[in-house]
């Protein structure tokens, strides 16, 4: 396409010109990622550039526990997780998700597998990070339900307020006010 001449729209080449410039190189991934964003979905390259560049999505985190029932119950009742699907013979393996509905935990009790030590994993090497409105409170509330406190709240830069608890079977779950959302 020429500098002067039009594309589908009617307008000049000057778009197309520039969006196939962003393709290039470490900005091709980018530009794929947010091209039904800008252009719409019939355009043709945006097809092509989502073919060829596999996009990925976490579909879910899985949990081998021992006790899979329970664990997703206490989930579901506590901090507002919702079953998408279920078993209710072994392995109990139990799809639950957030309310946002895109962000979903696998918790399961397969015996021929193994099984993390909760108790003894450290906070900071891996955690659950949930959005809290008022971290106080959820660490009152979690706790009364059989949550344990690991640190209290607490306020770190650049005003972020935070608390890291324990499951009641030790996976450590922290919760976070931040004073800019990240998300």
């Amino acid at each position: 396409m020429g500098s002067t001449e039009t594309d589908e729209s009617g307008g000049t080449g000057r778009r197309y010109r520039k969006m196939t410039k962003r393709c290039f190189g470490e900005v091709c991934r980018s530009f794929a990622l947010s091209c039904s964003a800008r252009l719409s979905a019939d355009n043709s390259l945006c097809l092509i550039l989502k073919r060829l560049i596999k996009i990925m999505k976490i579909e879910h985190l899985a949990f081998n526990v021992t006790d899979p029932l329970n664990m997703a119950r206490w989930y579901v009742e506590h901090l507002g997780f919702t079953v998408k699907r279920r078993m209710l013979e072994s392995p109990f393996a139990h799809f639950i998700a957030d309310e946002s509905g895109t962000v979903m935990l696998e918790i399961y009790g397969n015996p021929g597998a193994p099984k993390l030590d909760f108790p003894s994993v450290q906070p900071p090497a891996l955690h659950l990070a949930f959005v809290s409105h008022d971290v106080a409170a959820d660490v009152r509330r979690l706790a009364a339900a059989g949550a344990t406190i690991v640190a209290d709240v607490h306020e770190l830069p650049p005003g972020d307020t935070f608390a890291m608890l324990r499951d009641p079977w030790g996976l450590p779950l922290q919760f976070v006010k931040r004073k800019t959302s990240m998300i």
